[in-house]
């Protein structure tokens, strides 16, 4: 859900500034690269409603309110079959990272507090990192506190020292 509302507010800016800049014309390369949900497929039909052409070059596909019905199903089908590979690729992704983890590898960057080990191609396990470790420990207690905010608990760092870059 989290993901969904930082996507919508991006798509949203977008609009916005296509709005003020008055484009009628978006071009993408190819329908399954517009988008990746059926909100991003309604939000397009929806332009092309509102009278904006979408042009998708690589496929010599051009989409827009007078569209003729085939082409109405063929942006559907695009986008459903488009929608239906990025699914795949996310549960693919997930169940070899889950894999990865019960035999034993960290499968990616190890979290704020820890350090991957292991030579590369070898299993890689994570450890607490000694730089980082007291930073960590010191993140959980100024939040146990609950008097910080989570940019003042990155200034109180920086003011004891913390050389690491924190983000809040």
């Amino acid at each position: 859900r989290i993901v969904h509302e930082v996507e919508k507010r991006r798509y949203d800016k977008f609009m916005e500034v296509i709005e003020a800049l008055g484009v009628q014309h978006l071009l993408f390369g190819r329908v399954d690269r517009s988008l990746r949900n059926f909100f991003d497929l309604f939000r397009l039909e929806k332009e092309a409603r509102n009278g904006r052409t979408l042009h998708f070059f690589q496929e010599s596909f051009i989409f827009h309110k007078d569209s003729p019905t085939g082409d109405l199903w063929r942006f559907g089908i695009q986008g459903v079959a488009a929608m239906a590979e990025s699914r795949g690729i996310s549960e693919r992704t997930k169940r070899i990272l889950k894999a990865r983890a019960r035999e034993g590898y960290w499968p990616q960057k190890a979290p704020f507090g820890y350090m991957n080990v292991g030579a590369v191609g070898e299993r890689k396990s994570i450890e607490p990192d000694p730089a980082e470790a007291r930073w960590y420990v010191r993140i959980k207690e100024l939040a146990a506190i609950a008097q910080y905010s989570l940019v003042r608990i990155i200034d109180k760092l920086m003011s004891e020292g913390c050389t690491i870059k924190l983000v809040p």
